[in-house]
């Protein structure tokens, strides 16, 4: 499957979080349960970061997501993980874009193409 970018967004039922849930991703064509799973470059998903902790000051049983600075990576600590400790969303490349990508939420959030 060959690489795009596209534009995702995630609704989770409150007005002021759903007008903020859109964001840049790639993808591949890639789905999940009907979902588009994305991958976001670090700045995009620093974005994407910011609104799971606008998320969870509203719904504290909610999904968070965190940079690692020292790591390079993302940390992701879901609401139906078993564990309180954060799951690692490594990078990975793709052909034609000389960053890393991380699937934040791939494969387990409602992503849409917005």
């Amino acid at each position: 499957m060959e690489w795009h970018r596209i534009r995702v967004t995630i609704a989770i039922g409150d007005p002021e979080l759903d007008s903020i849930g859109t964001f840049d991703a790639f993808g591949n064509g890639d789905e999940w349960n009907g979902f588009v799973t994305p991958y976001f470059d670090e700045e995009e998903g620093k974005k994407v970061a910011a609104w799971t902790e606008a998320a969870f000051r509203k719904f504290p049983e909610g999904d968070r997501v965190w940079w690692d600075e020292d790591r390079q990576i993302f940390l992701l600590i879901g609401s139906f993980d078993e564990s309180d400790r954060p799951r690692e969303v490594s990078g990975m490349t793709i052909p034609a874009y000389d960053r890393p990508v991380y699937g934040i939420g791939a494969h387990e959030w409602t992503w849409e193409v917005a």
